[in-house]
């Protein structure tokens, strides 16, 4: 750096001054004096330096009032408004390409900052499309969207979005409400509304603000929805009870473009909260929507309710529409549970009066919405609510655990306890059971999970005496829906199942649950019994829970043969024959833990089942190289999956070169249609020379060799394309083979080898280390091949018999010179040609120079060709000329032979 660079960064105005010749000088990030003053809020230095480097930018096009703005620096930025509308040219965190200083200052909310550049910069988009009040609605930045909402208004980005749709994902109830009566009904590429992304993305707030874009139905097809799609319907296959309750009354009983309604989209179009599709469907959605009729009411006029100002956090409005307050949405929720939701206390405060107690369609208080959002100051405010509980009997703290808000529980039982009160005996004495159980296994040192039940602590612990002072809590889950019941199972206390077994047998958990391995939602006792080789407990468990299935449509004995449980397996064989919603078998999945004994007491009932792609337990263990389990799986020998491939081909592809001998009888095969980029007609030799498998090459080399698929690809070319020399090497002898169009192997070999050269591709290098391999192999193998067809096609020559009668010696040279009979054959046969010519007379016919003239053309009269030539050249449509004068010939007639 120079000392002026220096003095700038200090702030050292004495020493900008003397080292002002420096001005122009750059770090090597280039950086300049100007930035780095900036960057500090030296404005003294600004002042001096920004005529001389003002408008210089940076490696990423940085300018100083860009570092300006990034530390909001007002002072220096209002000297430095002659660099506005320039902008970064790299991607720098969230900004892209094209970033203004505008935008800068609206993504950290420098509303001065803002208010300032705004009449320079406002209207720009960067490089993703994204203007700077976009920006603002990102990060939810209130005033900077005020001052940038009527220039910037209306805007679309790249698919079509709006500001409004970025409040509406990024969940900003306040951004939205200002730019709902500017933005309000404009439709993205797809067609969808805020309302929907609002749904999409779960923003209960931003989904109250838009209720009045209700009723509009997407035009286009977007992720996993069609045409026609509405936020109801987004709401439903999302499982989002609380939005669908909300949108419900406006939208039900619509249809997308298939005819499909909410309820469908809940049933077959299912996601989680993690994008994991649910094949059961969400129940507790279909139980909302029920029959969905038709009796839609209009969307709500563009009002501010009590509801909507409390969640935008605007007081005034909210004291103007006080005598709404006990107001209930068709959710059952309030002004105060919002407010307390985005943890606005002063609103809360005014609130808490007329509206405290109150509970939603689930049982929630305020308090629950403000633990669930994880708002301390707020849930301090309603800790009168504590003793609520939801549908479910929990309280707001223990339905805080469940949502894994362990710290702000905890204090709020600290502030509830009694003086020299342990929180134990404060959560038993208040009813909090979650909190107790939570704070007993950590006295107990278990490895708890959220949720967990006193009554669930006490079967883990097979402590009887809270087993029996807790029974009340039977069929009650934790926050994966798992119930004591399925933790016996877990831990194998079978000597506890008698106090679950009435009550709680046949319940399935309503979310996925993480131990050693994951158990998914619908899992039963018996399940994860099966899975951790209880048998005393599966034994006990099949008369009522046999046949269930989770949400893979995995059955017990699926989880017994995929964790090599052979002794549960055996009680389970009657739930052999079902699939798993990927439509493996518990065969399969014993094939791929390689246990050869299951495989044989599941072999009988499952064999010859397919997967959802086609594919056998055979090819599963082809996959795995499981030679032994081939064996016994013979039967499926020579099935295929739906793109036709067989095992050998699976085989082939991963190297399994164990199961490529064992399935030998497999050779030949061609698939049926594409599968992982190889098209139909590929075999198992192809695969394994794309793939590299050197081993299964040299082993089906003899077997497959010159297949041609339907691209006309053979194997050779395949391991070219892919850079497998050795395999290359191994099939050499494919360069000599014809495709389907007769063209030579080597012949396409060396076009594609001249197509790629301006290309980096394996080809190439594979083919030059190869090549002389390549030629010598061509030429040395093909000699004998090519003479014999060359002689089939010269002795089937219509003309071959008559030259035999009156040219003997000519084919004598002829064949001599074809089949190489001695090295001076070709001259011998030259020298005769040569001689042959020399014989013709002088008025030979002109075209084949071997008959006489016979024919005279009119009306020139010149006689120069024969009647022979005269019927091929003068045929019907084409103009007639004389070869001698090159006249026109009108007509011809052919003089009669001289009898003497």
């Amino acid at each position: 750096m120079t000392e002026l660079i220096d003095a700038a960064e200090c702030g050292d105005v004495n020493a900008v001054m003397q080292h002002i010749d420096q001005a122009g000088a750059r770090t090597p990030g280039g950086r300049t004096a100007l930035m780095r003053a900036a960057a500090n809020n030296h404005v003294a230095c600004v002042e001096i330096l920004v005529n001389k480097e003002a408008r210089l930018q940076n490696a990423d096009g940085w300018t100083a009032l860009i570092y300006a703005a990034m530390n909001n620096h007002i002072d220096c930025a209002k000297l430095l408004l002659v660099e506005t509308r320039l902008t970064i040219n790299n991607r720098w965190d969230q900004f892209c390409l094209g970033t203004t200083a505008l935008m800068v200052a609206a993504t950290y909310g420098y509303d001065e900052l803002v208010s300032l550049l705004t009449p320079h910069e406002a209207g720009m988009i960067d490089s993703s499309d994204s203007t700077a009040l976009m920006y603002a609605a990102k990060e939810g930045r209130v005033k900077s969207i005020a001052l940038l909402a009527e220039l910037e208004h209306g805007i679309k980005r790249g698919r079509g979005i709006t500001a409004l749709m970025y409040a509406a994902v990024y969940d900003h109830p306040a951004a939205t409400r200002l730019l709902r009566s500017q933005e309000e009904g404009i439709l993205s590429k797809e067609g969808w509304t805020a309302l929907m992304y609002a749904a999409y993305y779960n923003s209960i707030g931003c989904v109250h603000l838009l209720l009045c874009e209700a009723g509009v139905q997407s035009l286009f097809g977007w992720d996993c929805y069609g045409s026609g799609t509405t936020a109801l319907m987004v709401a439903a296959s999302r499982g989002l009870t609380h939005i669908v309750r909300l949108l419900k009354p406006y939208e039900q009983g619509l249809k997308d473009a298939a005819g499909h309604t909410a309820s469908w989209h809940a049933q077959h179009n299912a996601y989680d909260g993690y994008d994991d599709e649910l094949p059961g469907g969400h129940l507790h959605i279909l139980a909302l929507l029920g029959d969905e009729e038709d009796n839609r009411v209009p969307p709500p006029a563009d009002r501010v309710t009590l509801i909507e100002a409390a969640i935008s956090s605007f007081i005034d409005l909210v004291q103007g529409r006080i005598s709404e307050a006990g107001y209930q949405d068709p959710s059952g929720c309030t002004a105060l549970m919002m407010s307390a939701y985005y943890g606005h206390t002063e609103i809360v405060s005014l609130l808490l009066d007329k509206e405290r107690r109150l509970q939603d369609c689930d049982g929630l208080t305020a308090l629950h919405y403000a633990v669930l959002a994880d708002k301390k100051d707020c849930a301090r405010l309603l800790i009168s609510e504590s003793d609520i509980r939801d549908a479910n009997h929990r309280t707001a703290l223990d339905f805080g655990l469940l949502h894994q808000r362990d710290a702000l529980v905890m204090d709020l039982l600290d502030d509830l306890k009694e003086t020299g009160e342990a929180p134990l005996d404060a959560a038993l004495r208040l009813g909090h059971t979650y909190c107790a159980a939570f704070l007993l296994a950590k006295r107990s040192k278990l490895n708890y999970k959220h949720g967990y039940t006193m009554l669930m602590i006490g079967a883990v612990l097979r402590d009887e005496s809270l087993i029996s002072r807790f029974t009340y809590q039977k069929k009650m889950r934790d926050s994966n829906g798992w119930t004591a019941l399925m933790h016996v199972a877990l831990s194998g206390h079978a000597d506890y199942l008698g106090y679950f077994l009435a009550d709680e047998a046949g319940l399935q958990s309503t979310q996925t649950a993480r131990f050693e391995r994951p158990f998914w939602r619908g899992t039963t006792a018996l399940m994860i019994a099966s899975t951790m080789g209880h048998t005393n407990i599966v034994e006990k468990l099949v008369e009522t829970e046999l046949s269930y299935t989770n949400q893979y449509k995995e059955t017990a004995l699926m989880h017994a043969s995929e964790a090599n449980r052979f002794d549960c397996a055996k009680l389970l064989l009657e739930e052999t024959g079902n699939q798993s919603y990927m439509g493996q078998t518990a065969l399969m999945k014993a094939v791929m833990k390689g246990n050869v004994r299951l495989v044989g007491l599941l072999r009988e009932s499952e064999e010859k089942m397919q997967d959802w792609r086609g594919q056998t337990a055979l090819m599963y263990a082809a996959r795995k190289d499981r030679v032994n389990i081939i064996k016994r799986l013979t039967k499926e020998i020579g099935m295929c999956d739906n793109s036709g491939w067989t095992a050998l081909m699976h085989a082939a592809l991963n190297g399994s070169i164990g199961a490529v001998r064992q399935l030998s009888s497999e050779v030949g095969a061609k698939s049926t249609d594409y599968c992982m980029m190889h098209p139909p007609g590929t075999t198992a030799l192809m695969i394994a020379a794309a793939a590299g498998k050197t081993r299964i090459v040299e082993n089906l080399a003899a077997h497959e060799s010159g297949i041609f698929d339907s691209r006309g690809n053979c194997a050779l070319f395949l391991a070219l394309q892919h850079g497998h020399r050795d395999c290359s090497l191994l099939l050499l002898s494919e360069a000599r083979a014809f495709d389907a169009d007769g063209k030579l192997c080597f012949t396409r070999l060396q076009e594609s080898y001249q197509m790629s050269l301006d290309a980096e591709e394996p080809f190439v290098a594979c083919y030059n280390s190869i090549r002389e391999d390549l030629i010598n192999i061509l030429f040395l193998s093909t000699e004998r091949s090519f003479s014999t067809r060359l002689l089939a096609v010269l002795l089937s020559h219509s003309e071959y018999r008559g030259l035999s009668r009156t040219a003997p010696h000519l084919l004598d040279l002829l064949w001599a010179s074809i089949l190489g009979e001695s090295e001076t054959a070709l001259d011998e046969l030259d020298d005769y040609l040569y001689e042959l010519e020399e014989s013709h007379p002088e008025n030979a016919c002109i075209v084949c120079m071997s008959r006489q003239p016979d024919c005279v053309l009119l009306p020139c009269r010149h006689l120069s060709i024969c009647s022979s030539c005269a019927d091929r050249v003068y045929t019907a449509g084409s103009i007639w000329k004389c070869p001698h004068c090159q006249a026109i010939v009108e007509n011809m007639f052919a003089l009669e032979e001289l009898e003497l």
